[in-house]
Order: structure tokens, then sequence, then C-alpha cells
């Protein structure tokens, strides 16, 4: 399978979409099916795809359970943490911008 070519902040546009508002994520069926090409960015997806599986609700109810959206909510903070430092920013300089 072809894995996509995409980075931290698509990533995270993947799962901030999501989080806002759940039922109009519909690019969220492409980042849980399709294999991103870095390993961090893919170990992220795989991580966030076990969810539902971990964390259930009864069919039509939604992704997964309240602590499965707050844990990917975390796996948002921690990816953000990350991409800041990465980037040699911190919290407080990107909200100035």
């Amino acid at each position: 399978m072809r894995r996509k070519e995409i980075d931290s902040d698509r990533v995270l546009q993947y799962i901030d979409h999501f989080l806002q508002d759940p039922k109009s994520a519909n690019d969220w069926d492409e980042f849980l099916c399709v294999p991103i090409k870095d390993s961090h960015l893919e170990a992220i997806r795989q991580r966030v795809t076990v969810l539902p599986s971990v964390f259930p609700v009864k069919k039509g109810e939604g992704f997964c359970g309240p602590q499965g959206i707050e844990e990917l909510r975390q796996i948002a903070t921690d990816l953000r943490a990350s991409t800041w430092e990465t980037r040699g920013e911190t919290r407080d300089s990107t909200l100035k911008h």
C-alpha cells in the first residue's frame, strides 16, 4: 500500500477537526486508513486507530468512548508540543502570532 507523505501539522489538523466536529470530519477515514511515510506519525496514526477497540461505544454512538476522546486530545497535545520543540518555539511564542 502506498504511504501518504504528510507532516505533523496535517496530522494535527485531522485530529483537531475531528475533535471539533466529529460528524463532519470527512478526512477522518482517510487519516485512519492510509499509512503515513513518517514512522513517528504512522505510530500516532496506529495508536489512534485502536482507540475504538480500547474504549468502545455502542454502534452508532461515535468513534470511541469518552476516555478515548481524552486520549486523542492528549495525543494532539503531545504532538503539538513536540512540533513546537522541533521548530524551537514555545506555546507562548505561538500565541503571539
